[in-house]
């Protein structure tokens, strides 16, 4: 848990090793207009963790800058499903979460921390028109988790509506499978250098000017979608294997994700079970086996050198 901000330039609580984010980046207001939160799943090698940010304390100097970085441990996403956006909604909307981790992160100890996590699950809400994976977010997702460049887009490009709650984020990335709901990294309402530092690849920016056209890579990505959505209904077990792993983590040495989720899912159309895959990456048995309940740790990844501005 890292908390910064909110009542002041300061760091109002710290448990663990952290990336080397530059406080100027954690006290940038960007994204923050009044009523928009920021938040989405950074990417600390193979670690995944919660991106929450939001400007606090209004009628103080127009408002400190509050980020909340969060890392739930496994057994928490996959309660969630990998959904980011559905974790950052419990946190909000749940009182004694938002009291702990949100408004006064300096009383929280590390038995309370765990505590809480433990009791950490999806809050239902019916967002009306979120219940078809149709439109452009599924295929922008998908292809900005493939592209090895970050990915900076106006939410309108998205089809998202500004501001982007939680909430609806959440109910949309439920469409996608499990395993592209955090794609390489995401962030709504933030900039290009905050998902430089946050580790994450797509970026929605509301200050950004609308493109007019699909984001690059959103036809590769549906591509990807309608094979998925194929190998289900012909590969339904070896699918249900590995659609509760991150597409990020079938990455081998040397591999990039495209590369992963390519070979993926051919050796799913060979139904090659078993076989070894080339460059260290996932073989079906090793997927299935990483998907078992029993699995406590992501496999071991170096971790990035910590950066400065």
């Amino acid at each position: 848990m890292l908390a910064y901000g909110g009542t002041s330039y300061s760091m109002r609580r710290q448990f663990g090793e952290w990336p080397n984010i530059p406080r100027e980046l954690l006290q940038d207001l960007y994204g923050l207009s009044r009523g928009m939160v920021s938040f989405g799943m950074g990417l600390d090698g193979t670690r995944p963790y919660l991106i929450l940010r939001e400007r606090q304390n209004e009628h103080n100097r127009g408002g400190y800058a509050y980020t909340l970085l969060l890392d739930p441990g496994l057994s928490a996403w996959r309660a969630f499903g990998w959904n980011a956006a559905a974790m950052a909604h419990s946190i909000l909307t749940r009182s004694d979460l938002r009291a702990a981790l949100i408004e006064c992160p300096e009383r929280c100890t590390t038995d309370e921390l765990a505590k809480m996590l433990a009791t950490l699950c999806p809050v239902v809400d019916d967002v009306p028109g979120t219940d078809s994976p149709e439109g452009v977010l599924p295929g922008a997702w998908v292809g900005a988790m493939l592209d090895v460049r970050p990915v900076v887009v106006n939410p309108a490009d998205l089809d998202l509506p500004i501001p982007t709650t939680p909430a609806r984020a959440s109910a949309l990335l439920e469409a996608l499978p499990q395993c592209f709901r955090g794609g390489n990294g995401w962030l709504l309402n933030g900039s290009r250098v905050h998902g430089q530092y946050f580790g994450t690849k797509l970026v929605s920016d509301s200050l950004l000017p609308p493109s007019g056209g699909q984001p690059a890579g959103a036809a590769e990505g549906d591509t990807i979608l309608s094979r998925w959505r194929r190998l289900e209904q012909e590969c339904s077990l070896a699918m249900r294997r590995i659609r509760s792993i991150p597409a990020w983590q079938w990455q081998g040495e040397g591999e990039t994700t495209r590369e992963a989720v390519y070979r993926t899912l051919k050796t799913v159309e060979h139904r090659s079970f078993g076989i070894p895959q080339a460059a260290g990456g996932y073989s079906m048995a090793r997927i299935s086996s990483a998907a078992a309940p029993t699995r406590t740790h992501l496999p071991p990844a170096p971790r990035p050198s910590s950066t400065t501005m």
